[in-house]
């Protein structure tokens, strides 16, 4: 908001105060000669006719206010708010001079002068929308989002324009955990600098973590489809195009950010897990060598290679990865957990509990661990009423604890329920796993066998049909994700 626009109004206000009662009153004339001189910016013709008047009306709130404002203008903040502060000893609630000195306090980024004056002008109006949008920000910059995003809803028109306004309200209803109204701050902030790449791909973000995968596509379209793509933009456009199913334009978008940025590890790392996802394991390895050889240095290529070895039975060669990884990176709490879930698959479940142990000693309130923890437990055989059993449903129940969103974990102690004969809770778990991945197969299983215990056959067959569609889906993907000829690594890095 412009410096003066505070002071205009202030003065407005002055000049319809004009007949207000006061003591040794300055005359009209005189008023409106020194308002007007304020008004053209002719501070200091302004301050002498004030000195002049101050002689004769010493105790006129109206002077000292526009004599706060004409020093404010002459860049004297500091003699401006002697001015102010005087002519609110002279009346506390002299709006102007509540205004003029709060203006000052703000600018000058004084929270503790700023924000009493500002609350003593909305105890005077309420609906002030400059004195809620200034609290709205200094609230934002101690990190008080509750108070920022109250004051900033009562600022809307004001902050319409005010893109810095607009994006800190959307930061703090994100913290807030009001997605749907970030979403729609963001909007009007796209539609004020649509040109801005940062602006979109935080309201992309947001949608994408808020399940509008076909809004990200529309929002990142521009940064997309331009001659030179934002990489970035395509990374997050991929991950939408695969939620709506469109694994092929999935696919296209990481070669490209991959091809603009052949450094980037995380665009491997997606490819990678893309590759992982619908099966097609050697595409992957592909995809993420060529990344080794730019970046021969990095933990989390070779971890991931790791994991798309031991889906192909190739645990010497994972083993050998995930050994690297941990050398490279010590503090690659992945590695560990990778290699726990190599002996997962080959059934070395005694030498993974041991892994996971030592793992856990190190990380505690590492989510993936306790979840690996609990299907160690629950493959080694824990049985109804067994101290196994309690001890694999406290693991998974800890893991979902630590990260809501872990539908694997999600999907053990559904298992553990079902096990134990719990069947309520093996519902709810295998509804808060579809709600993490609406994908999830095993989730549905669970949730088909569970609903089946209880007697409530009449929600069956809508599931069994997803089941059946979910399957097909992940048959089709099973096929390579590439048609014949085409190479999964981008010309570029050939």
């Amino acid at each position: 908001m412009e410096n003066r626009a505070m002071h205009l109004g202030a003065i407005a206000l002055l000049v319809a105060a004009a007949a207000v009662p006061v003591r040794a009153q300055v005359s009209t004339d005189a008023l409106q000669s020194i308002t007007a001189a304020v008004q053209a910016r002719q501070y200091e013709r302004a301050l002498k006719l004030i000195e002049g008047a101050l002689g004769q009306s010493p105790n006129d709130v109206r002077l000292w206010t526009l004599q706060g404002m004409a020093r404010s203008g002459l860049g004297n903040d500091g003699e401006a708010i002697i001015s102010f502060n005087h002519a609110l000893k002279l009346k506390q609630d002299y709006l102007p001079a509540l205004e003029g000195a709060a203006q000052i306090e703000y600018l000058a980024g004084n929270t503790r002068g700023a924000i009493p004056l500002l609350r003593r002008v909305l105890l005077l109006r309420p609906a002030d929308q400059t004195a809620h949008a200034m609290l709205a920000a200094m609230a934002y910059k101690q990190r008080d989002c509750q108070s920022a995003a109250e004051h900033f809803g009562r600022a809307a028109t004001a902050i319409s324009s005010q893109a810095l306004a607009l994006d800190q309200y959307a930061t703090c209803l994100a913290v807030l955990k009001r997605p749907d109204e970030a979403i729609s701050v963001l909007q009007k902030l796209v539609t004020l600098k649509p040109a801005d790449p940062q602006v979109r791909m935080k309201l992309a973000t947001i949608e994408f973590n808020n399940q509008r995968a076909s809004d990200v596509i529309q929002t990142l379209r521009p940064l997309v489809e331009s001659a030179t793509p934002d990489p970035d933009a395509l990374e997050l456009a991929s991950a939408a195009y695969e939620a709506v199913g469109d694994t092929p334009r999935a696919v296209e978008a990481l070669r490209k950010a991959i091809g603009l940025a052949p450094r980037n590890v995380s665009y491997y790392l997606d490819f990678a897990d893309l590759c992982l996802v619908h099966g097609s394991f050697q595409v992957g390895i592909d995809i993420v060598n060529a990344g080794l050889s730019l970046v021969p240095d990095s933990a989390p290529l070779y971890l991931a290679r790791g994991v798309l070895l031991v889906q192909m039975g190739k645990y010497e060669q994972a083993e050998t990865d995930f050994e690297t990884a941990q050398r490279v990176d010590p503090n690659q709490a992945s590695a560990t957990a990778a290699k726990a879930l190599a002996e997962i698959q080959r059934n070395n479940l005694d030498q993974a509990l041991e892994t996971v142990q030592l793992q856990l000693r190190q990380k505690p309130n590492d989510a993936f661990v306790h979840y690996l923890l609990a299907e160690i437990l629950a493959r080694r055989g824990a049985s109804e009423g067994s101290s196994e059993m309690d001890r694999a449903i406290a693991a998974a129940a800890k893991a979902v604890q630590l990260d809501p969103d872990l539908a694997l974990a999600h999907d053990v102690l559904a298992r553990l329920y079902l096990n134990s004969g719990r069947v309520s809770l093996a519902i709810e778990q295998s509804r808060l796993a579809l709600r993490a991945d609406p994908s999830d197969q095993t989730a549905l299983y669970h949730l088909i066998l569970a609903l089946r215990r209880s007697g409530k056959s009449n929600e069956i067959p809508p599931l069994l049909k997803r089941y059946t569609a979910l399957r097909e889906h992940a048959a089709r993907d099973r096929s390579r994700l590439f048609e014949p000829g085409q190479s999964a690594v981008p010309p570029d890095e050939r």
